[in-house]
C-alpha cells in the first residue's frame, strides 16, 4: 500500500498532467460530493474518504504494474 505521501503526489499529479480544475467532481453518492481539489485534504486528514481514496491510489498502482501499462499512467479518466 502506498503512504499518504506517495497518494498526495499522485493526485497532485493528476491535477497538474491532465490540467484537472479542483472544482471538478470527482466522486458524487447521493448527497455527497467529493471534488478532485478535496481529496488532498481527505488523505491529510485520514479521514474515512481519504482511507478509501488511499486503497483505491495504491490498489491501481498493483494494477498498472500487473498489466504493464506503458507509462504507468493512471490518472483520471473523462
Amino acid at each position: 500500500m502506498l503512504s499518504k505521501q506517495e497518494a498526495i503526489a499522485e493526485v497532485r499529479r493528476w491535477l497538474e498532467q491532465h490540467k484537472i480544475e479542483p472544482s471538478q467532481i470527482f466522486a458524487r453518492t447521493g448527497e455527497r460530493v467529493i471534488r478532485y481539489g478535496d481529496l488532498i485534504p481527505h488523505l491529510e486528514q485520514e479521514t474515512d474518504e481519504g482511507r478509501l481514496l488511499l486503497r483505491a491510489i495504491s490498489r491501481g498502482q498493483v494494477i498498472r504494474k500487473e498489466r504493464s501499462f506503458p507509462g504507468g499512467d493512471a490518472g483520471p479518466r473523462r
